[in-house]
């Protein structure tokens, strides 16, 4: 008898490929090399790349060529998508968007104010004025 996997699976269970789905999720609009995600997530670039490869081949993400780099992004158009947006949302919450902000920001030259004002601005965090 043939084990039959779970469309579910490729997303499962291991932590660095929810911190990569975290990512992608997070920002639907958004392309990533693997280098991207290697720093983003903090995980070495050759599980990385097994995540995303496993992750691509389960139909989650989407991958395409820019010269020699490879971009990935969220696929849309997948059935599960917007479930596991929602599971990714409950479980990651709001750190890889306020990471994003932050690195955006110039925060190292003083204090920097968040505003979270609930779940329904989880992907539109931006920095507040800054004090100096």
């Amino acid at each position: 008898m043939k084990l039959v996997h779970s469309t579910l699976a490729p997303c499962c269970a291991i932590p660095r490929r929810g911190d990569i789905l975290a990512q992608a999720l997070l920002h639907p609009d958004r392309e990533f090399s693997l280098s991207d995600l290697r720093h983003l997530t903090g995980h070495g670039l050759s599980m990385v790349h097994k995540e995303v490869n496993l992750l691509v081949d389960g139909g989650i993400l989407l991958d395409r060529r820019a010269g020699r780099t490879r971009q990935v992004s969220a696929n849309p158009d997948h059935p599960l998508i917007g479930p596991l947006t929602t599971m990714v949302e409950a479980t990651y919450g709001a750190l890889p968007v306020i990471a994003e902000a932050l690195e955006q920001s110039d925060w190292r030259r003083g204090r920097i104010r968040l505003r979270i004002l609930g779940r329904s601005t989880l992907g539109r965090v931006r920095p507040a004025t800054a004090r100096h």
